[in-house]
């Protein structure tokens, strides 16, 4: 019935509509080797934690920074192999910015590497 003052102001009110932030959600980087900061957040992201064995093929923006046993293609989208990422295959985009570990073909399909 009665409250303490100080748990009233900090435990969240049920009613609110506000949902807290899990500060251990990751964040995904939006702009790897970028000196402006402006550009804007991948679409999808490997994180460090991810490996994976196979082929990764999509139609968006790819930042890969786990470990990749196999081919990357997004097709006319960007591929970034972020520092700690470690790529074993062939890679095809429109533009792939490497800063990690790349071993195999790269194709790039009308930009630049």
């Amino acid at each position: 019935m009665w409250r303490n003052k100080e748990s009233q102001s900090t435990a969240p009110s049920a009613s609110s509509g506000r949902i807290a932030e899990n500060s251990s959600t990751p964040k995904v980087p939006g702009s790897i080797g970028s000196t402006s900061g402006t550009r804007a957040p991948a679409s999808s992201w490997l994180p460090p934690s991810m490996r994976l064995k196979g082929e990764i093929s999509g139609n968006e923006d790819l930042v890969v920074d786990g470990k990749v046993e196999g081919s990357i293609s997004v097709g006319e989208h960007k591929l970034t192999v972020g520092r700690n990422g470690q790529v074993s295959g062939g890679l095809a985009a429109r533009e792939i910015v490497i800063y990690g570990k790349v071993e195999g073909n790269h194709s790039v399909v009308s930009e630049s590497i």
